[in-house]
């Protein structure tokens, strides 16, 4: 008698916490249309307007597909937009994974999503709104103070020596996630560039660039536009491949910044108009600002 009493109060117990769990699972759909496990990532994913995404959507599952990432595509429709669901019983590297591609992919955007609607920190830590550059062309740029392409700095300034009258305004972002290559604080990466190359041009506050807590402003640039390719006759273009391909094989198919002083040039229109990787020729860029101005 007493072995089915325990008996009974033990399956009572474990028949409650399931209840229980199901109780919450309920609750997660009919409060937000979605499972526990898509709840935590889509918050964290774009939405947009439904016509974008019907457009969109195949692109999206070949994206994803190329990716061999296995998990179907779920959308909550609602007030006119999409939002992208992902239950994903692979776990949160997956999540993290599917994320990056229709994050990063220009697939899926919020509605009527500018470059004008980011906001970034100068250097005193105050907000900054990119539509103070509106009707401006652009260059957009993640530097460091310790790397090989530092140098880089005097090309930029005379650049923007060049065509700052015309209309041309350099943004530059110091960003310390390659090599450790920009320590110190902003103030004393202001002194270096103006000590070392007289850079003018407007400096923000230290961000990063890839990763969970990249700047919104460079999730945006890069889906817009990817990965180029390192010009492999340049010899640091053929190292930082080769160093590139040994930490990820596939490392050229994803679309996040590779390394210092990769630059986006950006339309008076806001429109992102090309990337350059680190090797790529100033000359080309000085070419193609000209005609952008």
């Amino acid at each position: 008698m007493k072995t089915k009493k325990v008996f009974k109060r033990v399956f009572l117990t474990v028949m409650g916490l399931i209840a229980s769990l199901l109780i919450i699972c309920l609750g997660f759909w009919l409060i937000d249309g979605r499972t526990p496990q898509a709840f935590l990532v889509s918050h964290a994913l774009p939405q947009t307007t439904m016509d974008d995404y019907e457009k969109g959507k195949n692109d999206i599952t070949d994206k994803m597909k190329a990716a061999g990432v296995d998990v179907r595509l779920h959308v909550k429709k609602k007030m006119g937009h999409v939002y992208p669901l992902w239950p994903c019983p692979e776990g949160k590297a997956a999540r993290k994974e599917i994320a990056e591609i229709i994050g990063n992919a220009c697939v899926l955007t919020a509605p009527a999503e500018s470059i004008y609607n980011f906001t970034v920190k100068n250097e005193a830590g105050n907000d900054v709104s990119i539509s103070e550059f509106k009707g401006k062309v652009m260059l957009i740029v993640n530097t460091a103070t310790k790397c090989g392409f530092t140098p880089q700095y005097a090309e930029l300034e005379k650049l923007y020596e060049k065509y700052h009258e015309a209309g041309l305004e350099i943004l530059d972002f110091p960003c310390n996630q390659f090599g450790n290559q920009a320590p110190g604080s902003v103030k004393e990466i202001r002194e270096f560039c103006t000590a070392n190359y007289g850079t003018q041009f407007v400096q923000f506050d230290k961000i990063e660039v890839n990763g969970e807590n990249e700047a919104p402003l460079y999730t945006y640039l890069k889906a817009q536009k990817g990965f180029g390719g390192f010009d492999l006759k340049d010899r640091t273009g053929k190292l930082l491949d080769d160093m590139l391909k040994k930490q990820d094989a596939d490392y050229a198919q994803k679309p996040s910044i590779k390394w210092n002083f990769t630059k986006f040039l950006v339309s008076r229109d806001g429109k992102v108009l090309k990337r350059y990787e680190p090797t790529d020729k100033m000359s080309n860029i000085d070419r193609d600002i000209m005609n952008a101005l």
